[in-house]
């Protein structure tokens, strides 16, 4: 199997963690002087979680929290792109693999059969919270309702000709949001979103643009999925739409800042609420995306944040094989009322939607008791 540089760069990192060399002076866990991991060599006393770069940040604060509260060496991220960060996590199992795969999705059933496939079966979960993708204006411009096939229709690479007949798709031609709806104000078409390649380029596929696509008839009825899929998906290249290769609080102030009036934005709603002063949302399709809606996934575009750990790389006791130290103090870490709930550290310091207190009880028994996760 191929894993690219990024998967490479990992194992070479990992085989250092095996040997010793990268924690090299970090005081013992509690768990300090187990047996050595399955593979015969020395096990790694740092957790090693993988992910893409939309997670890095929760992680960050997990780790930090987990290192502070258990005297182990904060854990190792490594970010990796599309799909990538599931095929390393489910490599096998044994200290040169993740012990932590951080997604915004869940787990599907082919991941679990690729997992299962290479011996990676007990599989715990832990859910985090939730993040959404959302659209928004500066204050001044125009507020309006989003409808998910308006915005289809903004930014679409081809779209039904207006009074065609059957299947027939020109490029787009919309200049300005008027031309989609009369009802829509007559300003320029400029969204700025997600660029290819990025998690969040991904949910705005599958739920904006897809979303989208499912509700105009000429794809309901002339075109099956698969034919659907990429059209429906492909942007234009116009000029319309401006693709930021990151979104985070740097990149999001300067798009803002060299936008034209009337811009969209389409970002999470976590980096929104860092900046709830500088930019307005809007309602897609008829919901606005608030703590509530997010978390009932009334909310069109909901982003789950969710870690998957590996039962086998804990210590004997709780039916591990000693690949790592500290793995189980790390479950109870990351499902902590002090982490999770309202008054939490990820809710405090990076605005994630927590769920109710019944819910959030159920996940911590779950992963506490090391209940295996199926889809």
């Amino acid at each position: 199997m191929s894993i690219g540089w990024s998967g490479v760069a990992l194992l070479v990192v990992l085989g250092l963690w095996v040997w010793g060399g990268a924690d090299a002076g970090s005081p013992p866990g509690p768990d300090a002087g187990s047996p050595p991991g399955p593979d015969g060599g020395q096990r790694r006393s740092r957790i090693v979680i993988v992910g893409p770069d939309l997670v890095a940040p929760y992680v960050a604060v997990l780790g930090r929290t987990f290192a502070a509260d258990y005297r182990y060496p904060v854990p190792s991220f490594e970010a990796v792109p599309g799909h990538g960060a599931t095929r390393l996590f489910c490599q096998g199992i044994g200290a040169a693999t993740p012990d932590i795969v951080a997604l915004a999705h869940w787990f599907s059933f082919r991941e679990m059969k690729l997992c299962a496939g290479n011996g990676v079966q007990d599989i715990i979960e832990i859910d985090l919270g939730d993040d959404a993708l959302v659209a928004a204006v500066r204050p001044g411009d125009p507020v309006f309702p989003l409808a998910l096939v308006s915005f289809f229709y903004a930014v679409a690479e081809r779209v039904p000709r207006t009074g065609g007949i059957f299947d027939e798709l020109v490029a787009n031609p919309h200049r300005t949001w008027a031309d989609i709806d009369p009802s829509l104000p007559a300003i320029d078409l400029r969204i700025y979103g997600p660029a290819a390649g990025t998690v969040l380029h991904q949910v705005m596929k599958d739920f904006l643009l897809e979303g989208a696509c499912r509700q105009i008839d000429t794809f309901k009825v002339y075109y099956s999925a698969d034919r659907r899929v990429p059209i429906c998906t492909a942007l234009r290249r116009d000029g319309v739409y401006h693709p930021l290769a990151r979104e985070d609080d740097r990149t999001l102030g300067a798009a803002a800042r060299a936008a034209e009036p009337g811009a969209l934005f389409i970002m999470p709603f976590t980096l929104w609420e860092r900046h709830q002063d500088e930019f307005v949302l809007l309602p897609v399709d008829g919901i606005l995306p608030d703590s509530r809606t997010i978390d009932l996934f009334e909310y069109p575009a909901v982003i789950p944040i969710r870690l998957f750990v590996k039962r086998a790389h804990m210590r004997p006791a709780l039916g591990g094989l000693g690949v790592v130290a500290g793995l189980y103090e790390f479950v109870h870490a990351a499902t902590a009322e002090t982490m999770l709930g309202p008054d939490g550290a990820l809710r405090r310091q990076l605005g994630l939607v927590v769920h109710d207190p019944a819910t959030r009880a159920a996940d911590r028994d779950r992963a506490r008791r090391l209940m295996p996760y199926a889809p």
